[in-house]
């Protein structure tokens, strides 16, 4: 492989909304999905909906359901290091792991990723559920983090929408999922949906036997590369109706840029001084303090400085 390729990859990244990757092999799949429902039947998920949990930024609505199969307790409620950025805790003590063996099918497509991956949860909404439109911001310093996402149990009424098109997303696909645009999920039909989701780092090694549509040498056995020329029978898309979809959701919150690009902002203190991700609490009063123009940017610096959490930083 040629550095060029990937290089290309990185300059157009921002351009790309979806790459159908790899189709997992029938045999497979009914596996995953046998083990996706004894994971819902018998382990307990974390819901969305609760201000506390690090996704209720994206303003969940209906039942958003979220199981954490890669952190470094093995309980599937714990969505603590989910976004971390790292394979190992908040402490960066104990190593990640996949939370059970057992689920054999599942745990084989977490070992193609198992070098770069920083999470993998298996995201369920029911009817008539969702995220609301969002952007998530995955250059992080000198790095790109990309999303994948593995669609087990689904309907033809359950979308996402990127950057103004509508999607859907076919079982047993795996797809790269640019979560950098500005994008929903939601599920309208009656059955539920449930999709495996994970971020890894891009690398050499994801570029080629993953995203490169160029190379249609298959690297697996369990899942095969989607022929060039077939890629487009799998992104059949519609426009995005934002007015219909204000219908649909009247009084719900919708999204607000100039919200995002402050919420951006807030996240990378904490990044930068703080040394973490977010907590949905702090990110959202930091945020509103400085749209509604109480604090400004400066100040709220400041008190990130001034805070007990970096002086015990400073001095460890």
């Amino acid at each position: 492989m040629s550095s060029k390729s990937i290089e290309e990859f990185k300059e157009n990244f921002n351009t790309i909304k979806l790459i159908p990757c790899l189709k997992v092999n029938e045999d497979i799949m009914s596996g995953i999905e046998k083990e996706v429902k004894e994971i819902i039947e018998k382990n307990q998920a974390s819901e969305v909906i609760t201000n506390t949990h690090v996704t209720n930024w994206t303003k969940p609505y209906g039942e958003a359901l979220q199981f954490s199969l890669y952190n470094a307790t093995g309980d599937t409620n714990d969505f603590s290091t989910d976004h971390n950025h790292s394979q190992k805790d908040n402490k960066n003590e104990k190593d990640k792991f996949f939370f059970n063996k057992n689920y054999i099918n599942i745990y084989k497509i977490f070992k193609i990723f198992e070098k770069s991956i920083l999470n993998l949860r298996l995201n369920g909404m029911g009817n008539k559920s969702g995220l609301s439109p969002h952007k998530e911001y995955n250059i992080i310093g000198n790095k790109i983090k990309l999303r994948f996402h593995l669609p087990v149990i689904t309907n033809n009424s359950a979308n996402a929408m990127l950057d103004n098109e509508i999607f859907h997303l076919e079982r047993g696909i795996i797809y790269f999922f640019n979560n950098g645009c500005i994008h929903d999920a939601k599920n309208d039909g009656m059955e539920p949906r449930y999709h495996l989701v994970w971020d890894v780092w891009l690398n050499n090694e994801i570029y080629e036997k993953i995203l490169n549509v160029e190379n249609s040498k298959n690297e697996f056995t369990l899942v095969s590369k989607i022929p060039k020329e077939t890629i487009s029978e799998l992104l059949i898309s519609k426009p995005y109706n934002l007015k219909q979809y204000e219908d649909e959701r009247l009084g719900h919150q919708k999204y607000i840029p100039e919200l995002e690009k402050i919420r951006w902002k807030i996240s990378n203190l904490y990044r930068t001084i703080l040394k973490r991700e977010p907590d949905n609490e702090g990110l959202e009063l930091w945020s509103n303090k400085l749209l509604k123009k109480e604090l400004d940017f400066e100040k709220i610096r400041k008190e990130f400085f001034d805070s007990e959490e970096f002086n015990r930083i400073k001095n460890n």
